[in-house]
């Protein structure tokens, strides 16, 4: 059953919940006065006795928090009636709306505008093949036209209306969806409460029983998290949410989803947590996730990027983020609470006072503590370094099969048809050149600087994966680990390179200079070291 939408019933929604309000306000606050009066009577000395002393634990523990809580509920759903209105008022001038009978009215416009569209098309090929022109009768040839014009005109404006019913329809869903539901569940609580408390025994003394009743209310009441969903009609939140209904289309039509399209759903399904989506969604949402954590999968990703036709330096990107992908989802809940705890810091996250440090030290350290996963970060990293190096291995191929390709048919003098060193000089200056291109700042294999999505800005390497793990030891890994393969160079020659590049990126050249006269590379402290570990690592496993 599709969305109905009555203007008139709106409206009575709003002022039946308005009048309601004002009821339960008066009664929460006659309640909590009562309360506030009753425990200061007490504490002052005012009522005495055992019985008072000990019925003070049942509001103290109970019933006052009880009435603080349907409180702040009561004032979560003043506000978003409030945005309720705001969202209404979009949708409210239109009357009554059923979205189902747009869709199919929208379905049936378009078929006849197809229907106008080709007879349009026949009238042009006709008159393009009249040979007689004095025979023909012009001025109704013409009017027949016009008419045809016309009528697509106004199927096209009444499509054009249709969309736009749909599209505020579907927007105001998507908004108020959000809203009453804590509260509402707070509602549901203190109503089940409040018939456990009239059940409850209190003796002469005071002294109150619970015994066989289910007083689980009361922690489900505390563990309730309240938030006011406000309305947000910003181009941003539109965008999204046009972008949803697309794919929402295209999972209820049974297609496939692509990498951007799945991202763009999850973030819609992660900034609506109050929303409750379609099964189609949630079971795409599940299977997709569950296929990104499971390492068979991710292999039959890899192979298929390999083997596409994008560039070395996309396909680099594209290994790594499957990588990311792997990691993130085999890590899910760990990497959501750090992002939470980061999140709050603001843009005091990575100054330099040492407080603001010493917590973002604990952050990461929490990180590593709440990790699931039983996966050696080194042991990935190594993976999807020979990922890379078998992009490199099969771009070689294709160069030298090019390259003999071409000699076949056109010899220089003296040419015996083989791959001469000079070839290999050539690939030799071209794959450091590569190279640099994947591990510059912000190029594929820069780990510390990716960022893993829109909203999860942070990188994935960077975290502590290990204890005391650095936020750049994986990146400076995979520098040592993929340039042995890459380039088949000297240790000193990668650790130099490394340096010169440091230098470049700080632009200080004074910085530089000291470095490398101190016995140094020229790199940050400690860069030399996690190079030389994934040159080792390189070295063991091609040994």
């Amino acid at each position: 059953m599709g969305v109905k939408y009555s203007a008139q019933e709106s409206q009575e929604l709003i002022q039946a919940m308005t009048n309601n309000l004002q009821v339960a306000n008066e009664v929460t606050d006659r309640l909590s006065s009562g309360c506030d009066h009753l425990i200061f009577s007490l504490d002052s000395g005012e009522l005495t006795g055992a019985a008072y002393t000990a019925g003070k634990g049942l509001f103290t523990e109970i019933i006052i928090p009880s009435i603080k809580k349907l409180q702040a509920a009561i004032d979560d759903i003043q506000l978003e009636l409030t945005s309720y209105k705001n969202a209404d008022a979009q949708v409210s001038g239109y009357g009554d709306l059923d979205l189902d009978q747009l869709k199919e009215l929208k379905k049936l416009r378009e078929e006849q505008l197809a229907i106008v569209e080709a007879q349009i098309q026949a009238r042009e090929n006709w008159l393009n093949q009249i040979k007689d022109f004095f025979s023909l009768n012009w001025g109704k040839a013409f009017s027949e036209k016009t008419i045809l014009y016309n009528t697509k005109s106004q199927i096209e404006s009444g499509i054009q209306d249709l969309d736009d019913k749909i599209e505020k329809l579907e927007f105001f869903v998507s908004q108020v969806s959000q809203y009453f539901n804590d509260s509402l569940e707070v509602l549901s609580l203190a109503i089940k409460g409040a018939t456990q408390l009239s059940k409850v025994i209190v003796d002469s003394d005071g002294n109150y029983y619970a015994d066989g009743l289910d007083m689980s209310w009361v922690q489900k009441m505390k563990d309730v998290k309240i938030e006011s969903a406000k309305y947000d009609s910003s181009k941003k939140t539109k965008d999204l949410h046009k972008e949803y209904q697309k794919i929402l289309d295209k999972l209820e039509n049974g297609k496939e989803l692509s990498d951007k399209e799945f991202q763009i759903l999850e973030s819609y399904v992660h900034h609506h947590p109050q929303i409750q989506f379609p099964q189609v969604v949630t079971e795409k949402l599940k299977a997709e996730a569950t296929n990104r954590a499971n390492p068979e999968k991710l292999q039959e990703k890899v192979e298929k990027i390999k083997k596409s036709d994008k560039i070395s330096t996309e396909k680099a990107d594209l290994i790594v983020k499957a990588y990311e992908d792997y990691l993130f989802y085999n890590n899910r809940e760990a990497f959501e609470e750090y992002w939470k705890k980061r999140k709050k810091m603001g843009d005091d996250w990575g100054k330099e006072d040492p407080i603001i440090q010493d917590k973002m030290n604990d952050i990461e350290k929490e990180f590593y503590k709440s990790l699931t996963s039983k996966i050696n970060i080194k042991v990935v990293t190594q993976n999807m370094g020979n990922d890379v190096l078998d992009v490199k291995n099969l771009e070689d191929v294709k160069k030298g099969e090019l390259i003999q390709r071409g000699r076949s048919i056109w010899k220089s003098p003296g040419d015996n048809g083989r791959i001469d060193s000079s070839i290999a000089i050539g690939n030799k200056i071209g794959d450091n050149g590569t190279f640099i291109d994947l591990v510059n700042s912000n190029k594929p294999l820069d780990l510390k600087n990716r960022v893993y999505r829109e909203d999860y800005p942070f990188s994935i390497w960077g975290r502590q994966w290990e204890e005391g793990m650095e936020s750049d030891y994986l990146g400076n890994y995979l520098f040592g680990y993929v340039g042995k393969g890459y380039l088949e160079s000297s240790d000193e020659y990668l650790k130099i390179g490394a340096g010169a590049a440091q230098g470049l990126s700080d632009k200080d050249a004074i910085k530089y200079i000291n470095n490398v006269i101190n016995g140094n590379y020229g790199d940050n402290p400690g860069d030399a070291k996690m190079i030389q570990d994934g040159i080792n690592d390189y070295k063991e496993s091609y040994k």
